[in-house]
């Protein structure tokens, strides 16, 4: 999510991206969407929803005219749109995966950047996603 949040939840006007590309963009009340959203889904398919609320939606029509489909980064392998490329979007890590050595199956060691215990962390640098 690209916004503000309030006690830790998605608060007023933001963007909200997922890995597989999809994208939306509308305003959050403690966590929930509510009113008019624009959604652009992976095959960059553009939609307008109305949240009630309660966050449910309760409206979805296909937006007029059709926007390219997302991009795979370079970066981290995630797929994004080039409408919504910015600066926080990708994350990768500054430097390299230690193993530990003593660890018979290889899968225990540390991000040496940033102390990150799991292989699988989300990087600690943030930078704009690149086209692959």
């Amino acid at each position: 999510h690209v916004g503000s949040f309030v006690e830790g939840r998605a608060h007023g006007p933001g963007f909200y991206f997922t890995a597989a590309g999809s994208a939306v963009h509308g305003s959050w009340l403690q966590n929930l969407r509510v009113g008019d959203f624009l959604a652009l889904s992976l095959r960059g398919e553009l939609w307008h929803e109305h949240y009630d609320q309660l966050g449910k939606r309760v409206k979805r029509r296909r937006a007029a005219g059709e926007p390219p489909a997302s991009a795979k980064c370079a970066t981290c392998g995630f797929r994004f749109h080039e409408a919504y490329r910015h600066q926080y979007a990708c994350r990768r890590h500054k430097a390299v995966w230690l193993e530990d050595k003593a660890d018979a199956d290889g899968c225990r060691g540390i991000w040496s950047c940033c102390g990150e215990k799991s292989f699988a962390a989300l990087g600690c640098e943030f930078l704009a996603h690149v086209a692959a």
